[in-house]
């Protein structure tokens, strides 16, 4: 690892901040220049805009708002060339996968060592990404929800929200007849049976995070 290093920790728990500060020095050493602690995402994005770090390590759980994909979000498009390291306690695939496709390098549970922590950094200051082999992202990319077209998506997204077809058609300047066919197939490609069991699909297969302003 280069020497220099500039790191920024944000977690909402305080004893998680102090054990991951202890982890990162014992690693880097000499390495390391300095290590700023956030318990909030306002203190996260105020590093990030003043410190320019090189390393993120970040609970997206941490946030007010929302469920962390919105946070992981900002802090992708304010952490310039920092790697970001999501150290979560989400275990969803889907959730996980979607911080990946943002940008993030790693994706690591809070229930899995240390040890496994720094191997995540190791790799990503490596050029690498890593997920934690906890997740199961290979069962996420080949999810029933991948199936779905973008139309389909976007008409369940707006069920799930309690939108009516007749509502969404109006939104999205679609036909009746084209939403309630939309809807009609994502439900086949899904599985449910009824319009009740739109939410708890999202909230069970770790989707919660599209429903963000319901």
């Amino acid at each position: 690892m280069k020497r220099g290093e500039r790191i920024i920790i944000a977690d909402r728990l305080p004893v998680m901040r102090v054990f991951l500060r202890d982890l990162v020095e014992k690693e880097y050493g000499d390495g390391l220049a300095s290590v700023r602690l956030a318990c909030s995402a306002d203190e996260l994005m105020d590093g990030l805009e003043n410190e320019a770090p090189d390393l993120v390590i970040v609970d997206p759980c941490m946030s007010a708002v929302g469920n962390g994909i919105a946070l992981l979000r900002q802090t992708v498009l304010r952490s310039r060339n920092a790697k970001l390291v999501v150290h979560a306690s989400n275990e969803h695939g889907l959730f996980a996968l979607a911080a990946l496709e943002l940008g993030v390098k790693a994706y690591i549970l809070k229930v899995s060592s240390p040890d496994l922590l720094l191997r995540a950094i190791r790799q990503v200051a490596a050029g690498h990404t890593f997920v934690d082999p906890a997740v199961d992202i290979a069962s996420a990319m080949n999810h029933s929800w991948s199936t779905l077209t973008p139309m389909e998506r976007s008409v369940m997204l707006s069920l799930a929200k309690g939108k009516v077809v007749n509502g969404i058609a109006i939104d999205l300047g679609r036909s009746y007849k084209t939403v309630a066919t939309h809807k009609y197939n994502a439900k086949r490609k899904l599985g449910l049976k009824s319009k009740e069991e739109i939410l708890p699909f999202f909230l069970v297969n770790g989707l919660d995070h599209l429903l963000d302003g319901v």
